[in-house]
């Protein structure tokens, strides 16, 4: 979310979300749930969503692996953002590096100070599989080299001004055909790079004072949305949303 939706803070990315340990056993137990119901299309009956969150899980239906991966698609997010109004200035999906230099001198990164910026990878991470640089082209035979080795590796990458954090959010969700059940927000310890840290857990949001009951409402919106556009790729379970404020 940006200043036009919840002031100065953007969305970055949709995730499927759980530690390593968690990620482990969730697919393990997948794999058996998948053998169990076959090519059954839906539960027999609605997934209801209490008690323990991670209960339903074993009772949901199976989401194409297509699907799993456009919701986590920093391109799908992107757009999604957009239509949100909550993309930074300049954000778009570049798939050359004559394409990148041609939205850099067009003043693609000038939402930044010092037009630093960053290309991802749409498949990514905690500061993995990136660049960031600084101006404008032509930039110099090393950073052309690592620049090119990513387009080579990923394909088209998602550009974006690098804009100095001053807060890192997140929100983790259940959603199913029919219910939305939000397990919480959290805020995220990110350093100077970008580099995810560590958690803050806070229950009572709204009533936490990490937001303003503006930005509380927004944010609870932005999920609501988020569930939509999910249930459109047919992606039922776990999500989370990141977020963050810049100055």
């Amino acid at each position: 979310m940006c200043s036009s939706v919840l002031y100065d803070v953007c969305i970055e990315r949709i995730v499927l979300v759980g530690t390593e340990d968690v990620r482990k056993k969730f697919w393990l137990q997948l794999a058996e749930h998948n053998v169990a119901v076959g090519n059954r299309e839906r539960p027999a009956a609605p997934v209801a969503l209490a008690g323990a969150l991670y209960e339903p899980l074993w009772h949901l239906p199976r989401v194409a692996s297509s699907n799993a991966a456009r919701a986590n698609d920093r391109a799908s997010c992107l757009e999604l953002a957009k239509t949100l109004g909550a993309a930074l200035p300049g954000a778009c999906v570049v798939a050359s590096v004559d394409e990148l230099a041609a939205h850099l001198n067009s003043g693609g990164a000038s939402a930044s100070p010092g037009e630093e910026w960053v290309l991802k990878a749409r498949f990514s991470a905690s500061g993995r599989w990136r660049h960031r640089g600084k101006g404008r082209f032509p930039v110099d035979a090393r950073e052309a080299a690592t620049i090119g080795n990513l387009f080579n590796r990923f394909g088209p990458l998602i550009f974006e001004p690098w804009m100095l954090r001053t807060d890192d959010f997140g929100c983790t969700a259940l959603v199913t055909k029919d219910a939305l059940c939000r397990a919480g927000f959290h805020r995220q310890d990110v350093d100077g790079q970008g580099r995810f840290r560590g958690l803050e857990i806070l229950s009572g949001v709204p009533e936490s004072p990490w937001f303003t009951a503006r930005e509380a409402q927004v944010f609870q919106g932005v999920i609501e949305l988020v569930a939509r556009y999910l249930r459109t790729l047919d992606y039922v379970g776990p999500f989370g949303i990141d977020a963050w404020r810049f100055e």
